[in-house]
């Protein structure tokens, strides 16, 4: 879906991310991640499943990628500096010119650690 944005211009992405019991880092909401786990989703916990549990329980690579993965894959957009038709009048927000990502680390299980993990 990024790349898809990317290509019309879009260069401003919001993503969250939750830490599983391994410590691995998806690109995810808490409350998506349990929906797809379970149809009961209240008491699913990422930090209560390792990435091979949470992908055999349904939240696959596709809708749910590796938080580095994503990162890696949003740096080959910016590094390729492709221009997209609506660059010219999309590319401000708030007075910053894109492309802009905002990282929003949730749960308690997240800590400032992983945030200097993510700087690397």
């Amino acid at each position: 879906a990024m790349t898809s944005f990317w290509k019309i211009g879009i260069r401003c992405f919001d993503v969250d991310a939750v830490k599983l019991k391994d410590g691995m880092l998806l690109a995810s909401h808490p409350s998506r991640f349990a929906a797809s786990i379970a149809s009961d989703s209240k008491s699913i916990k990422p930090e209560d499943y390792t990435l091979n549990e949470a992908r055999e329980a349904g939240a696959d690579t596709d809708a749910f990628p590796l938080l580095d993965s994503l990162l890696r894959h949003y740096a080959s957009l910016v590094n390729d500096g492709a221009q997209a038709p609506l660059l010219a009048k999309n590319s401000n927000v708030d007075g910053h010119p894109g492309p802009l990502l905002n990282l929003d680390l949730k749960g308690p299980s997240l800590t400032a650690k992983d945030l200097q993990d993510i700087q690397k």
